[in-house]
């Protein structure tokens, strides 16, 4: 219980900045609808994007606890990344489960409702997975695609973690006058 009352808050912060994201990836998926080119483009570079906003927030989480070794000499835990993002996705997984459930039983509503949802709440990847096509449909009809999408930020969230209890920083910091 107590990692779940101290780590809650930062756990919503990704799942706010997963549905800014979200929003963004809505926005250009429906600006660049007519061209394929611009559709992936604005799409890699939302995932990019989501991937620099979880380094940024997640990699100072990580400094942190460093310090907490250095001075405390509290160990690290390197699952709370991981747990961290598992509940930032919660609402991923349950509408996840939900289609990949209705698309077995055949629940065509339910399928529907629930992948659309799933979309929205991952439409950074929209513009993407429309325009890769297997035997002829593209993977947004895969019930299966944006299921397996939320561990691409459980990943990068534990990756950005690690860098920070490293501090080891992929961007150069500002030199101070």
């Amino acid at each position: 219980m107590s990692f779940f009352k101290s780590n809650f808050y930062d756990s919503v912060k990704l799942f706010l900045a997963q549905f800014a994201m979200a929003v963004y990836g809505l926005i250009t998926s429906m600006a660049t609808i007519n061209s394929p080119v611009l559709m992936v483009g604005s799409s890699v570079i939302g995932v990019l994007l989501y991937i620099f906003i979880i380094y940024d927030f997640i990699w100072e989480i990580g400094g942190n606890d460093k310090i907490r070794l250095d001075v405390a000499h509290v160990k690290i835990n390197y699952a709370k990344p991981i747990y961290m993002s598992l509940l930032a996705n919660v609402p991923n997984f349950v509408f996840g489960i939900i289609v990949i459930i209705g698309h077995f039983i055949g629940e065509n509503t339910l399928f529907t409702i629930a992948n659309a949802i799933l979309r929205m709440l991952q439409s950074m990847y929209l513009g993407i997975f429309k325009n890769i096509v297997i035997n002829g449909t593209d993977l947004n009809q895969n019930p299966f695609t944006y299921t397996i999408t939320p561990f691409i930020s459980v990943f990068a969230t534990f990756i950005m973690y690690v860098l920070g209890t490293k501090n080891i920083a992929l961007l150069p910091e500002r030199k101070s006058k």
